[in-house]
């Protein structure tokens, strides 16, 4: 074998392995690509959770931005069996 010969092969292996790793970061790319629009696609899905929560509370009436689930009122409460 000639110094060329070997020169064009040792280039060739060489131009492989740059293609090699370029298609792997091409591929870590397309990865965190999909990872980003899964995180959006979840915070949408969690959004529209939430809101659709808030406008079920608006419809029945139960909805206060000061307490948290159904407001029952007085006529629900537990009466104490403590005696004075």
């Amino acid at each position: 074998m000639t110094t060329a010969t070997v020169a064009k092969e040792e280039q060739q292996k060489e131009d492989r392995r740059t293609n090699e790793l370029i298609e792997q970061e091409l591929q870590d790319l397309d990865n965190v690509d999909a990872e980003e629009e899964q995180r959006q696609e979840d915070r949408r899905t969690n959004e529209l959770v939430v809101q659709q929560d808030l406008n079920q509370g608006m419809d029945t009436g139960t909805h206060s931005s000061a307490h948290r689930g159904v407001n029952w009122g007085p006529g629900f409460r537990v009466r104490s069996t403590k005696k004075s």
